[in-house]
């Protein structure tokens, strides 16, 4: 994960070098009192993101989990939809659909409860005797 974060912020950096004005890149180093704000919205989208993403699929298991990534592109389109006006394709519809329609045979598939978590007892040995595999 750190060769692809590392990647990005030097494609990103480039990018940004072509594309905009330098000036851009300087200002967080000339205006130290934007500081709190980047080191808050990086805090709250990527490292609070990711522990409330893992203690979620923690709480409601990973097959359910699943299901809910793929309604996530589905509730990113119908938000865009009502908030900001998009126009959606019959074909978006469909595809909406089929997603659903997945979604829910899944589900369906996978209703039984997850197996109990095996449990050490007082004579299960915590680490197997020598030479036994």
């Amino acid at each position: 994960m750190g060769l692809a974060l590392g990647a990005t912020v030097i494609a990103v950096g480039l990018l940004a070098i072509v594309i905009g004005p330098i000036d851009a890149l300087r200002l967080p180093l000339e205006r130290l009192d934007l500081w709190p704000i980047i080191i808050v919205t990086g805090v709250v989208s990527g490292a609070a993101a990711a522990l409330l993403f893992t203690m979620g699929i923690r709480l409601i298991g990973r097959v359910r989990a699943g299901i809910l990534g793929l309604i996530e592109p589905i509730v990113g389109i119908a938000a865009a939809a009502l908030l900001l006006g998009e126009v959606l394709a019959p074909i978006q519809l469909l595809g909406g659909g089929l997603v659903l329609g997945a979604a829910v045979l899944i589900q369906r598939a996978t209703d039984e409860p997850p197996p109990a978590p095996a449990r050490l007892t007082a004579d299960t040995p915590d680490v197997p005797e020598p030479g036994v595999v």
